[in-house]
């Protein structure tokens, strides 16, 4: 992705999502044929200015990213808390025999768990909405930045290259912007949420 933010590649850093063309597409005409910056930014595993740049594209949809987020979180606290749950049973009805107890312990985990579904059902559906916007606006963008560049650009650039970032660069930043991000805040959240129960257990074995 840090090819997306090379200082020699000015067409793609200045352009996408800038909504300007015109001289900037001469310089990358120019620069491509020397250095595009993929050997310059190539294997940058940050780049907080590419990130808010990218993060912008989330504007327009921020109804249903927050529709996600919700769902995520809820997803999360229901999955990670299903263990918790064969804990108590375990501890507190297998071991005594309270079978009755059981029983209503093990409908708390089937309602659980179908929220976990619904929860990863809307999360999925959300996600799916705004991924496809998402990738239609870059797509759209990517290809009047191109159709904009002159044809001298065309006859030094390499036709492998440039494929790549027209299509598979551009979904890559689209599923970073959905799957990806809601993919972290799942991961921080259930571990949170593990630490918490571990805690609750046995606080001195937990720390």
């Amino acid at each position: 992705m840090g090819m997306w933010s090379g200082g020699s590649a000015g067409g793609w850093s200045s352009n996408i999502g800038g909504g300007g063309h015109g001289p900037r597409a001469g310089h990358w005409g120019s620069s491509w044929g020397r250095s595009d910056g993929w050997e310059e930014e190539y294997g940058k595993l940050y780049n907080p200015h590419l990130i808010r740049r990218i993060s912008r594209y989330l504007i327009p949809h921020k109804r249903w990213s927050l529709v996600g987020l919700v769902a995520m979180i809820v997803f999360a606290a229901a999955s990670f808390s299903q263990p918790y749950i064969i804990f108590l049973a375990l501890q507190d009805f297998i071991a005594t025999g309270d079978l009755r107890g059981l029983a209503r312990l093990m409908g708390v985990f089937v309602a659980l768990a179908l929220v976990a579904w619904v929860a990863e059902f809307v999360r999925q559906w959300a996600m799916a909405r705004i991924g496809h916007r998402i990738l239609l606006t870059m797509r759209q963008q990517v290809f009047d930045h191109m159709m904009s560049l002159s044809q001298s650009f065309y006859d030094d650039a390499e036709v492998g290259r440039v494929m790549s970032r027209v299509t598979s660069d551009v979904q890559v930043l689209q599923e970073l912007l959905t799957t990806g991000v809601l993919t972290v805040v799942s991961d921080v959240i259930g571990l949170g949420i593990v630490i918490g129960f571990l805690l609750l257990i046995d606080w001195q074995l937990a720390l």
